[in-house]
């Protein structure tokens, strides 16, 4: 009934909700309460279960990420994130959805993200569009940071629409998309939580040289080949972060399996990615991939 009613003001008067929105802070306002007034925010609503009872893999960016594999993926519904952009000189493979959280990443590497994911669903949060930071197909959506302490758990966004929380990965935001969007089987791919050449410290909230990294804590030599500085990769809270994720999917019924070749990621249950292939009914469409 809501979205009906929603759908009819719209209707009539919607470039005026687009001005009041963009121009008088009212969508911030209405996102709080549920009332999608932007262009933007219509649209993210209309991913909520958009693919009911579908299945959709989520590549991290880990050492034991296989490029070949990513050849299995072109029909399936797939995240990604960061600098998988590395791979695509090596794959036809690209991604339906992709995500980067750091702001002045994505700034540094615009011209990489409107080049090589020119048909990828781009989702960003508002402090990038704040800073300049326009694709024309990116859903842009509120970011929560959490206060953390020592028994953080960090919480779980059921509706971007209104905000989707920090959870020192990405992959913990793609689990929130996924869920939000009706997914029934989410399948991680090189998401190691484990990154073998690092040698800074465990833990910490200031950015460390890059040269800690050693070029061996992700999928390609040349990762974050462009900064000279990453976050300390907090395994612990990564964990965490897996642990709440895995919580809301029982809650729900979905299935999270981690297909991953090795790692050190043991929240949640095992699956041979090999075996994933073929499967018959239950994959999504990537005709489906929403408009931006």
């Amino acid at each position: 009934m809501l979205r009906s009613c929603l759908d009819t003001i719209y209707s009539i008067c919607g470039g005026y909700y687009n001005f009041l929105a963009r121009y008088m802070g009212v969508s911030h306002f209405a996102s709080r309460i549920g009332l999608p007034l932007s262009t933007n925010d219509r649209r993210l609503y209309a991913l909520k279960n958009k693919y009911p009872g579908g299945r959709c893999f989520i590549v991290g960016n880990g050492p034991s990420l296989c490029v070949e594999d990513l050849d299995k993926l072109k029909e399936e519904l797939t995240f990604a994130s960061n600098d998988i952009g590395l791979a695509f000189s090596d794959t036809d493979w690209r991604p339906t959805f992709y995500t980067a959280v750091e702001t002045s990443y994505v700034m540094q590497n615009s011209e990489n993200i409107r080049m090589h994911l020119e048909n990828s669903c781009v989702f960003l949060h508002q402090e990038v569009l704040r800073n300049g930071g326009y694709f024309k197909n990116a859903l842009y959506y509120r970011y929560i940071w959490e206060e953390v302490s020592d028994d953080w758990v960090p919480s779980f966004g059921r509706d971007p629409f209104r905000g989707i929380y920090w959870g020192s990965t990405c992959t913990y935001n793609h689990l929130q998309f996924a869920l939000y969007m009706g997914f029934k089987k989410i399948y991680l791919v090189g998401v190691d939580c484990n990154y073998p050449g690092y040698t800074g410290p465990a833990e910490g909230d200031e950015p460390v040289s890059i040269d800690m990294m050693h070029g061996r804590g992700h999928f390609h030599p040349n990762y974050r080949g462009n900064s000279k500085s990453i976050y300390p990769p907090n395994i612990n809270r990564h964990i965490r972060a897996y642990e709440r994720a895995k919580k809301e999917a029982d809650r729900k019924g979905v299935l999270i399996a981690n297909a991953t070749r090795g790692g050190n990621l043991e929240v949640f249950d095992r699956i041979q990615f090999d075996e994933l292939f073929p499967m018959a009914s239950d994959k999504g469409l990537i005709s489906d991939m929403p408009s931006a």
